[in-house]
């Protein structure tokens, strides 16, 4: 039996530069932003204010889900195919918020179904533009 690759999920922002190398994109600029609300504006998306700010939109419950519905056949292909890895990158405009926040749900999401993840938020260190 194979062993499950790692998965890796990466935050970026893309005002930051291209996207990581990844076996998976998903752009989540679209999604509502966190940034323009004054209590959220210094927070990243670690928080978890921010993390249920983002979550809790009706379009976004319903999303996340189909996510993670797109990843779990690549984790299962790349089992199947012995592959050590699995990378999925999500980007917004700054890698602070949205991004994080959908980051650091997937890992906690696919930690709960058993894989080792590893998270890095590429561009966090980058702050909020203020």
């Amino acid at each position: 039996m194979s062993v499950p690759p790692v998965l890796y999920v990466v935050s970026f922002g893309y005002c930051h530069g291209d996207p990581p190398v990844s076996n998976l994109v998903v752009d989540v600029r679209w999604l509502p932003n966190p940034f323009h609300t004054a209590e959220s504006h210094d927070l990243s998306g670690r928080d978890q204010s921010v993390q249920e700010w983002v979550l809790t939109h009706p379009v976004v419950q319903g999303w996340f889900h189909s996510a993670l519905d797109v990843a779990y056949p690549l984790i299962r292909a790349a089992r199947e195919q012995d592959s050590r890895a699995v990378t999925m990158a999500f980007g917004c405009q700054r890698g602070h918020h949205r991004s994080v926040a959908i980051a650091e749900r997937c890992a906690e999401s696919l930690r709960h179904a058993g894989y080792r993840v590893m998270t890095e938020h590429r561009d966090i260190h980058h702050g909020t533009g203020r």
